[in-house]
C-alpha cells in the first residue's frame, strides 16, 4: 500500500526553492530565507529546522493549496516518508 504513494511522491516535479535569498512578509510575520530567521511582531522565533522549512515551502506557494505529496517530498527529499501524523504535528508548531 505504500509503494504506490511512494511512487506517485516520487513522480512528482517539484521545484527547488529560489536561488537568491528571499524575505517573505505577511500578517506581522518576516521570514528571512538568507539568515533562515523567522520574526513574528518583530520578536525573534526560534523554530526546528522542519517547522521553519514549512513556513519557507507555504511562502513561495501563496495563496495556494500545497497537495500533502509535494509536502512530504519537499520536506523529506531524502525518500524517507515519515507517517501523516509528523506532517500534522509540523502543522501544529508552525500554527503554534
Amino acid at each position: 500500500q505504500d509503494a504506490p504513494r511512494r511512487q506517485a511522491r516520487m513522480a512528482l516535479s517539484i521545484p527547488p526553492p529560489p536561488a537568491a535569498p528571499v524575505c517573505y512578509r505577511f500578517d506581522g510575520v518576516r521570514v528571512d530565507t538568507a539568515a533562515r530567521r523567522l520574526w513574528v511582531d518583530g520578536v525573534e522565533r526560534r523554530t526546528q529546522p522542519l517547522v521553519y522549512n514549512l513556513l519557507w515551502l507555504l511562502c513561495e506557494q501563496p495563496r495556494q493549496v500545497v497537495p500533502r505529496d509535494v509536502l512530504f517530498q519537499r520536506l523529506w527529499p531524502d525518500g524517507s516518508f515519515p507517517s501523516d501524523e509528523s506532517l500534522s504535528q509540523l502543522v501544529f508548531k508552525l500554527r503554534a
